[in-house]
């Protein structure tokens, strides 16, 4: 399994590919993916990100209707 794991994360460039996954995966079906809102971002680095990008993409959310509720 972990050269499985090696292989699929082998095309990252940088960290910012890591967030988009994890928010494209989210943003898939978010009704029922809100709940593991943690856990699938936690192992993003954000001190890695660059700032800019980050907000780059914020700033796009809020053109969506893509809203996460506390986990219940």
């Amino acid at each position: 399994k972990s050269s499985q794991a090696c292989l699929k994360i082998s095309w990252i460039e940088d960290e910012y590919q890591v967030f988009t996954a994890a928010m494209d995966w989210l943003h898939h079906n978010v009704p029922h993916r809100k709940k593991h809102v943690v856990e699938v971002l936690e192992p993003v680095r954000f001190p890695l990100l660059s700032p800019q990008r980050l907000f780059k993409y914020i700033e796009g959310e809020r053109e969506t209707v893509f809203h996460f509720s506390a986990p219940h």
